[in-house]
């Protein structure tokens, strides 16, 4: 896991600060570089390094750019191999990260390495991604942005939850919780049955069955639409009080065509269950 571990080149927030850069003969700038001020510095650049990281996504197309070209591969199996790792590292930090700056008892103390770790990692996801080619297929990169912009956003809000809860006067603030939750959440996703496809194949045809439940339900709908005129033809729904005739029955040039669209629409819904996919 070279990669996973390090090998990215990553984005570069402001530095955290810490009490071993200050004299111990000035009481007031080491009260300024507490423990509590280095993990809220963290923790706002854990969040410019999300912006910085969704930024790079979304510009990710297919096409390796230059700061990454000493580490493309064409083999995608080790690509997507390397995206789990980081996944895990995440959730891992996240779990942390939360328990650590629990905003009615933070240990600010224990969170700065997990911090440290998440702006890390989500750096390195990004940079995972940008490595995918158009060569792997254009579906299976759009897949992997979409997987890595909802991980990353996760965190991203995670981050902002928790510099607003350890701001709360009260103390009791616990809406990170939900923060951290959808960060597991995304991750389990992705890594559970049926989430990060192997190949282009298997991630058109994850688009394909998505699109097949679509078509039939308009297919469903299309059939009721001349059940529900005729159905409409001695209820008020108000409309005509304007003179609008909201159900008039189809014409027959209009049932023709209704017709027609059914049919193409069911032929579809053949074609792509009956489509070998593997």
């Amino acid at each position: 896991m070279t990669r996973a571990t390090g090998a990215y080149p990553l984005f570069h927030p402001p530095p955290c600060p810490t009490s071993q850069n200050v004299s111990s003969s000035s009481p007031f700038l080491i009260q300024f570089f507490s423990n509590s001020t280095s993990a809220l510095a963290s923790l706002t650049a854990l969040t410019q390094t999300c912006e910085a990281a969704l930024a790079s996504i979304t510009a990710a197309d297919g096409i390796t750019p230059e700061d990454l070209s000493h580490i493309s591969t064409s083999d995608f199996p080790l690509i997507r191999k390397d995206f789990i790792a980081l996944l895990a590292y995440i959730y891992s930090e996240t779990t942390k990260t939360a328990l650590s700056l629990k905003p009615s008892s933070p240990t600010y103390s224990a969170s700065l390495a997990p911090l440290r770790e998440l702006s890390t990692r989500v750096s390195n996801l990004s940079a995972n991604v940008r490595l995918v080619q158009q060569a792997h297929g254009l579906t299976l990169l759009k897949e992997m942005k979409s997987a890595a912009e909802k991980v990353v956003s996760s965190v991203q809000q995670l981050s902002k939850a928790l510099l607003s809860d350890l701001a709360s006067t009260s103390g009791k603030a616990e809406t990170y919780l939900t923060s951290v939750g959808e960060v597991h959440q995304a991750i389990e996703s992705i890594r559970g049955s049926g989430g990060l496809s192997t190949n282009n194949v298997d991630a058109v045809a994850k688009v394909w069955s998505a699109d097949q439940g679509s078509l039939a339900d308009a297919l469903l709908e299309l059939q009721e639409i001349p059940e529900s005129r005729n159905d409409n033809d001695d209820v008020g729904d108000g409309w005509d009080e304007l003179g609008i005739d909201s159900s008039p029955n189809l014409t027959p040039n209009e049932l023709e065509r209704l017709k027609r669209v059914q049919i193409f629409t069911q032929i579809t819904i053949n074609t792509i269950t009956k489509t070998p996919c593997r």
